[in-house]
């Protein structure tokens, strides 16, 4: 990182803990510009409803959804064995509406994943929808969206489900402590904090209100700090400071 320091006029972080981490490996304060990730407003086209008929659903569950590449980092295998225990309590309690689960994405961990979904007998309950081309419509037929990733950066991921009005459980990786205001738009926990992440998504998927509530205040967070119509003309001011620089 030092070496690159030579060879390019400025750096962009995503998220402001990516700052600090190239302030730490040497690069000058006055050579770094967050700009946040973002993404754009999606209305939905289809009719509410659609996914279950898709599913063969003969009446629309509680979906917890994650978009993910399906490798060992994003830790699909966690959010299962989560999904999996909630699962259980639910149905312990007669009056709620038992959940399932949406995996969608692909990769090379999916074979053993389906395994691991016969294991924790939640097969008839997980459905993996693999490489789709309508992820802001599946957001929009979810009730909570959840991620558990080891490492990340700026997760376009998490903002999406923030347009979408979505409450969610994440790990704290990345700017996910950034993105989220725990609590308020959504729960942050630690890595390991297993009893925690099952806690918080049980909570949510009992009370229609909370999801209501903190989907609703992460979208106006989204509003505030992560729309694309807001990025662009950062980095074209960035673009007109460094080329003004070069001149």
């Amino acid at each position: 990182m030092r070496l690159l320091n030579f060879k390019f006029d400025h750096f962009v972080a995503t998220y402001e803990g990516g700052r600090d981490s190239l302030l730490q490996r040497g690069i000058p304060e006055d050579k770094i510009t967050v700009i946040r990730n973002a993404v754009s407003d999606y209305g939905a086209i289809l009719t509410k409803g659609w996914l279950s008929r898709e599913l063969g659903l003969s009446q629309d569950p509680l979906f917890v959804v994650t978009t993910s590449s399906l490798i060992q980092r994003k830790r699909i295998d966690f959010i299962m064995r989560a999904f999996a225990q909630v699962e259980a309590a639910m149905n312990a309690a007669s009056n709620c509406p038992l959940p399932h689960l949406l995996v969608v994405g692909d990769g090379a961990e999916r074979e053993k994943l389906e395994r691991l979904a016969a294991e924790l007998k939640i097969v008839g309950r997980m459905h993996f929808l693999g490489l789709r081309n309508d992820v802001r419509e599946i957001l929009t037929e979810a009730a909570v969206y959840v991620h558990a990733a080891t490492a990340e950066s700026g997760t376009y991921a998490i903002i999406e489900a923030m347009a979408a009005r979505l409450p969610v459980v994440v790990t704290d990786a990345g700017a996910a402590r950034y993105q989220i205001l725990h609590g308020e738009t959504g729960y942050v926990v630690t890595q390991d904090d297993f009893d925690g992440f099952c806690g918080f998504l049980k909570r949510l998927l009992a009370d229609p209100v909370c999801r209501r509530e903190l989907g609703q205040a992460g979208r106006q967070r989204w509003e505030a700090r992560y729309r694309i119509e807001d990025n662009v003309p950062q980095y074209h001011q960035l673009y007109l400071r460094v080329t003004a620089t070069r001149q």
